[in-house]
């Protein structure tokens, strides 16, 4: 019998290999290398900064904001669509010496993210629903495992209450039984009639169980069959949820971002030419201590959505940066979640505010804001740079590099 479920596994997971190229063939979004000259000429307004920026002094004030307060880091800048960054973009170890083989941070080391990672997500959610006709208000229980039963107020929740940490969920824990018991167990009444925001990362594991849905109930047949064949053993379902968040996620986000190796990105340690070894990867440093060995990351292929990306600061950046310029969703959709903050924690204010940021905080900690013409993404792999908590540190370096 083991034997025999291997063979369906492995042969589902073709399936969906199969369906998900089919499926993108539906994606006319052209790519872009970060590293090719832009042209401005035929961009509107809102894609180009209303403000003169010194890329060189906000890097500059980016570095001296961290320098001898993290393990390592690495940022880049988009401004007006051009990429910046100072001599490599970072600061410190991915790699100390004591974890050979040292490794310097950099603009173009990868490494695994937290909570940023909640923004991708928020996009590749929005791209599905908007592709297919579908607003942010569209109800989420149609796209659960039809095994679910969604309790009877879960079916008012909408993906626009989801994205904003609106939808009252309750929590039970972060695996496949625990997210059957948050649909079908009730939600907090109170909390969405008042719209209270309670951030919570129940909200971004949510998506992962239902993008496979979705796409197979918008956009392909094929893929809604696999699914529901496979709801019947659900080691099987969860193995092809997985697959299908993680490849739309490249299919959809980062190949109209224009990224060299898309078809790469993971939620685990991965280099150009696939996954690597855990053991390879970046390290996580609990002080800063030069003695001090790292952690390794972890495998995110089942809690995918709301953090466990794998990725370097430049390719997070120019996916950024695409998503600003239209390429992957609309601009009114992206100005939607701007202001209402799905996928994103604060509108700051500024000089030329506000400015729409995320964080993320756990073994890393990173920051991620677009200024409207100017976006940045700074990360670093260890929990003590304030890097999470304090915005105002790149914002200020911004306003002071701005006329």
């Amino acid at each position: 019998m083991k034997i025999q479920h291997l063979k369906n596994l492995k042969l589902l997971m073709g399936l969906s290999c199969l369906l998900v190229l089919t499926a993108c063939q539906k994606d006319e979004s052209s790519t872009v290398l970060s590293t090719d000259p832009v042209s401005l000429d035929d961009r509107d307004n809102g894609a180009i900064a209303l403000y003169t920026l010194n890329v060189d002094k906000f890097a500059t004030g980016i570095e001296n904001a961290f320098n001898g307060k993290v393990s390592g880091l690495g940022y880049t800048i988009f401004h007006n669509n051009q990429v910046y960054y100072k001599g490599t973009g970072g600061l410190g170890w991915l790699r100390r010496p004591i974890d050979a083989p040292q490794r310097a941070h950099s603009a173009n080391q990868r490494q695994g993210l937290a909570s940023t990672s909640k923004y991708a997500t928020a996009i590749l959610v929005a791209k599905i629903l908007e592709r297919n006709g579908k607003t942010l208000d569209e109800k989420l229980y149609k796209y659960l495992p039809s095994n679910w039963n969604p309790d009877v107020n879960f079916k008012n929740l909408s993906f626009r209450q989801l994205l904003a940490h609106k939808a009252g969920l309750l929590k039970y824990g972060n695996k496949y039984a625990h997210m059957k018991k948050t649909v079908e167990g009730g939600i907090n009444n109170i909390q969405v009639a008042f719209g209270t925001r309670v951030y919570d990362n129940i909200n971004y594991f949510l998506p992962h169980y239902l993008v496979a849905y979705m796409i197979g109930k918008l956009e392909n047949p094929n893929v809604l069959s696999q699914l529901k064949n496979a709801e019947k053993d659900t080691n099987a379902l969860k193995e092809i949820l997985a697959y299908n968040f993680r490849a739309y996620m490249r299919a959809y986000v980062f190949k109209p971002s224009g990224l060299t190796y898309w078809e790469r990105v993971d939620f685990q340690p991965w280099d150009n030419y696939g996954p690597i070894p855990f053991t390879q990867g970046c390290k996580y440093y609990e002080t800063a201590n030069l003695n001090e060995k790292g952690s390794d990351p972890n495998q995110k292929y089942y809690e995918s959505g709301p953090g466990g990306l794998y990725i370097s600061a430049i390719e997070y950046a120019q996916m950024i940066n695409a998503t600003a310029n239209g390429k992957i969703i609309s601009k009114n959709l992206y100005s939607t979640m701007k202001k209402e903050l799905l996928g994103f924690d604060w509108a700051l204010s500024g000089k030329y505010g506000p400015y729409y940021a995320k964080n993320g905080s756990a073994r890393s900690e990173e920051m991620l804001i677009d200024f409207g013409g100017t976006q940045v993404i700074v990360v670093s792999n260890c929990p003590y740079s304030n890097l999470a908590e304090s915005p105002s540190l790149i914002t200020n370096a911004f306003d002071a590099a701005t006329n």
